[in-house]
């Protein structure tokens, strides 16, 4: 069993959040109806019937090659930073919505 830091264990609406995406098109990777040919990390467990976990560092680094920027490209590490930025204009940090408000999630 691999350990897993808290704050990177997400469900489908926590990644979605990060990525910047709705829950519809996050289902839809996670099933293979979009980027078929780059499969969706799988889920760390499955909780029972509805519920999945991920490790958000897994997501983080397929999502930088997969996930379409709003110019159509992969958005990748175009800040040069290391960091995931979401799907999002490249220069606003990627925000996440937390029990305390929102918060820059870089």
């Amino acid at each position: 069993m691999r350990m897993v830091a808290p704050e990177n264990i997400v469900g489908v609406q926590q990644a979605a959040a990060r990525l910047g995406v709705s829950l519809t098109t996050l289902d839809n990777y996670i099933q293979g109806i979009r980027g078929k040919h780059h499969p969706f990390p799988e889920p760390l467990t499955i909780v029972n019937a509805r519920t999945k976990v991920w490790d958000w560092t897994e997501i983080e680094e397929w999502a930088k090659n997969y996930v379409p920027a709003k110019g159509g490209a992969p958005l990748g590490n175009t800040n040069n930073d290391g960091k995931f930025h979401g799907n999002q204009h490249v220069k606003q940090p990627l925000t996440v919505k937390t029990e305390k408000g929102w918060r820059n999630a870089s």
